[in-house]
């Protein structure tokens, strides 16, 4: 009992707080705790979704650009402006048309067609690395040797003499031409030392196919003037999608865009060099001119073009299938593709497509295999030296 006039001792006004009290409080940080988690995981995936888009971008519109400088190019030949005389053994180690015929600056395989294309004709890597798609051949001399010649080429020269030494491409093919007409395309079988002066063009040289007709049977054209004559790196690029490879040689899942510079020898092989990863597919179509005025009146796939429509082409579409991501949970997508442009083009079959069903009967929409992000790309391009 208190007595008046006293206070109550070991009274604060204080208190603890209560188990519920407790609780809540541990609720409501939780929540605010999940909710900053939530931002940041989404603010990582949006960055990395906007990486991988922009990469996509970036690998599409790089390999369109790389294709369209070849394609511009197809045919030309310096001041050759006639018929090609290929001084080239046909009957050599992986000769083919599709590959030598300078007078033709296209030809390609559509992805069906691929199989079949003969054993030899292209290096035997191809087929290991080969993933899928359309596969292009372009064909050019736009690239000068950076040298003259010290002496004139008669008829029946079996070597050129340089007018300096240089690095001679060994198993590389040279046009030669003067402006009066076509011009002469052998391939490189010099064997002296590099760097040297003199480009011999012997029936074989180890290693080095197809190799060249037997010069004392088949002769150059024309005499070459020493002060009026090109000479020109032939070249026969062939474009193709890929498996990447790491650097010790194995195979990725991803795929690139490649190219095997089939006017070239490195080690006796032509070099196959990747050009740009995050490539799945590529599709072609060639421009005809059926009407003779210089512009392409319809396009079809390299398995409906007969040899002469082959000397009609004129122009070029190239279809690009690109990627970006890697398909973790930054770069996550389960996006289906609208198929543009001509369908019959994107020939998806099975897995990889599905009925569209915001589009018309018959209508797909590709699935991708991952969970990466695909873009679609298209663009035609002109054959500088066809149209006119």
């Amino acid at each position: 009992m208190l007595l008046p006039g006293r206070c109550q001792r070991g009274s604060s006004g204080q208190r603890g707080l209560t188990l519920v009290e407790l609780l809540i409080a541990m609720f409501l940080g939780l929540l605010l705790i999940s909710a900053a988690l939530a931002m940041v995981v989404a603010t990582s995936r949006s960055r990395g979704t906007f990486d991988a888009l922009a990469r996509t971008q970036e690998a599409g519109r790089f390999a369109l650009l790389m294709l369209e400088r070849d394609i511009r190019a197809a045919g030309y030949r310096g001041c050759a402006y006639g018929t090609v005389n290929s001084l080239l053994n046909p009957l050599g180690i992986g000769y083919s048309n599709a590959v030598y015929d300078f007078d033709r600056p296209f030809f390609g395989w559509s992805e069906a067609d691929v199989p079949t294309i003969s054993a030899g004709t292209l290096p035997a890597d191809f087929n290991t690395r080969y993933a899928r798609g359309d596969v292009l051949l372009v064909k050019n001399a736009a690239e000068s040797l950076g040298v003259g010649l010290a002496a004139d080429i008669t008829t029946d020269s079996t070597f050129a003499q340089l007018s300096s030494a240089i690095d001679v491409p060994v198993g590389g093919l040279v046009l030669v031409a003067d402006c009066t007409g076509g011009g002469d395309l052998f391939q490189v079988t010099t064997d002296d030392p590099s760097p040297t002066d003199r480009l011999e063009r012997n029936e074989t040289l180890t290693g080095i196919g197809p190799g060249n007709l037997d010069p004392s049977l088949h002769l150059f054209s024309r005499l070459y003037p020493a002060i009026s004559t090109e000479l020109l790196h032939a070249q026969s690029n062939l474009y193709y999608v890929g498996f990447a490879r790491t650097a010790n040689g194995k195979v990725t899942g991803g795929t690139s865009l490649r190219r095997i510079r089939m006017g070239e020898r490195v080690d006796g092989a032509p070099p196959d060099d990747e050009l740009l990863q995050g490539v799945y597919d590529m599709r072609v179509q060639y421009g005809l001119d059926l009407s003779g005025n210089g512009s392409a009146d319809t396009f079809r796939r390299a398995d409906a073009l007969s040899s002469v429509d082959w000397e009609q082409v004129v122009a070029v579409r190239i279809s690009i299938l690109a990627y970006g991501g890697e398909g973790t949970d930054e770069t996550v997508s389960d996006e289906e593709y609208t198929v543009p442009f001509d369908e019959t083009i994107w020939d998806f079959s099975g897995a990889e497509v599905v009925a569209d069903p915001d589009g018309d009967a018959g209508e797909l929409r590709f699935v991708p295999p991952d969970r990466r992000i695909y873009r679609f790309f298209s663009t035609t391009v002109a054959v500088r030296n066809r149209v006119g």
